[in-house]
């Protein structure tokens, strides 16, 4: 018995009733044609495989990033024993400061590395060809994509950081260096970190000293003179002699006397360093306690550009 059927219902309308109930497209429970369930079924298909697809390629990834960091590693150890032969002579050690100019990030000046080098060379002398540790010593090594850290302590305390990045291509110009980045000592019983904070200390201190003589130099015209001379990269900006001079004396009135020490009088000296395929840039800043924003570009150690602008802080 049908419930809602009319009692007037003939035979073909029951059959067309319950037709309708064996053909679920055309029922009004199920209006959706079945194109739409076609269509759904490769969605999801697709949704699949873009999901099969993105994990494969996770993986492959995971692996090319464990296969670079453990061949960085076995890297470590030949570096060191590179690095600790050519530390050896003073000719080595001022070709290693030549061919790596990130060095200077951590030492005053060649004279500055070398001094360290002198008092510590010997800890590192003959190596083993085969990885420490040997009686006595350490080896740590942290490594990355592209590079490694290795720390080296001696048979006689002594520590050795070496720190060397894959020198980076940009179109088809090689960056300027063999990629070492730092290279620190410390003696026995002392520490790392403060020998790198020690040096770094010494760096930023030549720096300041260097930006200041350069802004004495800028409050008469004899000084200017003179630093424009000495600078030829300033061309690029100044063509001429006189257009530095015009540049300087009106610089001059807004150019306060800077501190011996960039810490003081509230003024904080700022450093970028970034390198092209023009070799190491570096734009060092000083923002006075009035406002004025003394700012020098170098280039390859090079003098490039100045500028004094009020800025607000």
């Amino acid at each position: 018995m049908i419930p809602f059927a009319s009692p007037n219902l003939g035979r073909t309308d029951v059959r067309s009733i319950v037709m309708s109930k064996r053909t679920p497209q055309d029922a009004s429970w199920n209006s959706e044609p079945a194109s739409s369930f076609k269509r759904r079924g490769r969605a999801w298909g697709w949704l699949w495989k873009t999901a099969l697809v993105v994990g494969l390629l996770g993986i492959s990834g995971a692996i090319i990033v464990i296969t670079q960091l453990e061949s960085m590693s076995r890297k470590a150890w030949p570096a060191v024993r590179q690095v600790s032969a050519r530390l050896q002579t003073d000719e080595g050690a001022r070709d290693l400061w030549a061919k790596n100019p990130e060095l200077q990030q951590g030492y005053p000046d060649q004279e500055g590395f070398l001094s360290q080098v002198k008092l510590h060379r010997t800890a590192f002398a003959n190596l083993p060809a085969l990885e420490p540790p040997r009686d006595g010593e350490t080896l740590q090594i942290e490594s990355w994509p592209i590079g490694i850290m290795a720390r080296l302590k001696s048979q006689d305390g002594t520590w050795m950081q070496l720190t060397i990045e894959r020198v980076p291509v940009v179109g088809d110009v090689a960056q300027q260096g063999e990629g070492i980045t730092e290279l620190v000592f410390a003696d026995r019983g002392g520490s790392l970190e403060e020998s790198r904070r020690e040096a770094r200390q010494a760096q930023s201190n030549r720096r300041w000293s260097r930006f200041r003589e350069n802004a004495v130099a800028l409050q008469t015209d004899d000084g200017a003179k003179s630093l424009y001379q000495a600078q030829p990269g300033l061309k690029k900006h100044f063509p001429t002699e006189n257009d530095f001079l015009v540049k300087a004396r009106a610089w001059r009135p807004q150019l306060e006397s800077l501190p011996e020490d960039s810490r003081e009088d509230g003024g904080h000296l700022q450093l970028h360093i970034y390198t092209s395929p023009l070799g190491e840039q570096q734009e060092l800043a000083y923002t006075t306690k009035s406002g004025m924003r003394l700012r020098q570009n170098w280039s390859n150690g090079q003098l490039v550009e100045l500028s004094l602008d009020a800025t607000s802080r």
